[in-house]
């Protein structure tokens, strides 16, 4: 009853994007079909043969759901990652070991553990002594410092933005880590430049539209209840210890689904299962595509980025450095060019974009939408590592690198 109850309350919510009445069509289908469900158990209390059903019926789901909750208990690696914030902590922790994926850090801070010099799986990606994608340079000047999250990480490419920097000549230090925040960004860039007294001429900062804002959010949720960045990256905050394990993955189910499906649940885009075609070839996207959130100048998440920014412009002046922010655009919005339900999102990204260029232009700082770049390059090239992915391959990093670069060269002149 408790689970019912629980389905119900978060299904009826209006959706953000109604097609019948409050709801979306996702939405609507799942509410109706649990108030069916509901009506046949109460029916069935007045028909012998039905209740009889239902024991057979509620013996067969307690085996299952002992042997689900044994099999969970003994392999907790099993457990899909997009599930992790319904079990504790320590699942997390040892499915990240498993893949030899070993975190460490402080207070808010992290990296992967230096120790580790190559990541599993991942022979060709080599981390400095720090834990960040570098190769071992003890160097005390850099002509460009990088501040992101996974896509300027780079972990499945080849060759990272650092890499293609050191390649045309110039000394680079990237310091982007998967599930950075920007509070993140301005953490790590204070902790090893500013602290170290490490000189530079520019750093780039890289805003993904995706999740940078949500992230932003969690930071601050963690940060407020004393947290580290353990409670960030191994966030349980759904995890009810009263309940069994398999009661926690029944209630992380829906959110799953309703992910892979492109936030369908919760009014978004149904994504799963949507051909597009490109000029050159049809993708599947069957993921969900980091939809833009919904911003204005008073949002939280907002208010968040915006003093992160502010920070990290503050640090870069006081090192007579030039600092330089890119929006990296969803791929909902480079794909709205091909897909008129996507269009939606691109009003979302106008009014995100408008946010930053006015607080960079007030800050007399650099400001770099990448949206309309590789929209036009993804019209040519594929820029991506998978359908429905919005991390690069090496066209799209070229890309990328090729733009940043130029933002690095005419910000080093001192030049708006």
């Amino acid at each position: 009853m408790g689970l019912v109850v629980y389905f119900f309350t978060n299904a009826s919510w209006p959706s953000q994007h109604p097609a019948i009445y409050i709801w979306s069509w996702s939405r609507l289908v799942f509410l109706v079909a649990l108030l069916l469900t509901s009506a046949y158990f109460l029916f069935s209390l007045f028909r012998p043969r039905l209740q009889k059903l239902n024991n057979d019926v509620c013996c067969l789901a307690l085996t299952v759901g002992l042997g689900v909750e044994t099999f969970l208990r003994l392999m907790p690696e099993a457990i899909p990652a997009g599930l992790l914030s319904y079990f504790p902590q320590q699942v997390a922790e040892k499915k990240a070991q498993a893949r030899g994926h070993i975190m460490t850090g402080e207070g808010m801070i992290y990296h992967y553990a230096p120790e580790n010099r190559e990541l599993k799986n991942w022979p060709s990606l080599h981390l400095d002594e720090c834990g960040y994608r570098n190769p071992s340079q003890k160097s005390e000047h850099f002509d460009v410092v990088l501040l992101g999250d996974s896509i300027v990480f780079a972990l499945a490419a080849e060759k990272d933005l650092g890499q293609l920097f050191r390649e045309a000549g110039s000394s680079c230090l990237n310091l982007a880590m998967g599930g950075y925040a920007p509070q993140h960004y301005r953490d790590a860039y204070q902790r090893y430049v500013i602290e170290k007294n490490i000189r530079h001429d520019v750093v780039l900062t890289f805003l993904f539209i995706g999740n940078d804002f949500s992230d932003a959010m969690r930071y601050e949720k963690v940060r407020r209840h004393h947290g580290d960045y353990r409670d960030y990256i191994y966030d349980s905050a759904n995890y009810m210890a009263c309940l069994p394990w398999v009661i926690n993955m029944a209630r992380a189910l829906p959110p799953h689904i309703n992910s892979l499906m492109g936030g369908g649940l919760n009014g978004g885009v149904v994504a799963t299962g949507r051909s597009l075609r490109l000029p050159y070839k049809t993708i599947e996207v069957g993921e969900f595509l980091w939809w833009p959130p919904e911003l204005h100048e008073n949002s939280a998440e907002w208010e968040c980025v915006r003093a992160a920014l502010g920070g990290i412009i503050a640090l870069a002046k006081t090192a007579g450095a030039h600092p330089v922010f890119f929006l990296v655009p969803s791929p909902a919005t480079i794909y709205s060019q091909f897909e008129p339900d996507f269009r939606v999102y691109d009003q979302r990204h106008a009014v995100t974009a408008a946010l930053l260029e006015g607080y960079c232009a007030s800050k007399k700082s650099r400001f770099v939408d990448l949206n309309e770049p590789l929209r036009l390059e993804i019209s040519k090239n594929f820029i991506f590592l998978r359908d429905g992915d919005c991390h690069y391959n090496a066209a799209g990093m070229a890309k990328v690198f090729e733009i940043a670069a130029r933002q690095a060269i005419e910000s080093a002149r001192g030049s708006l």
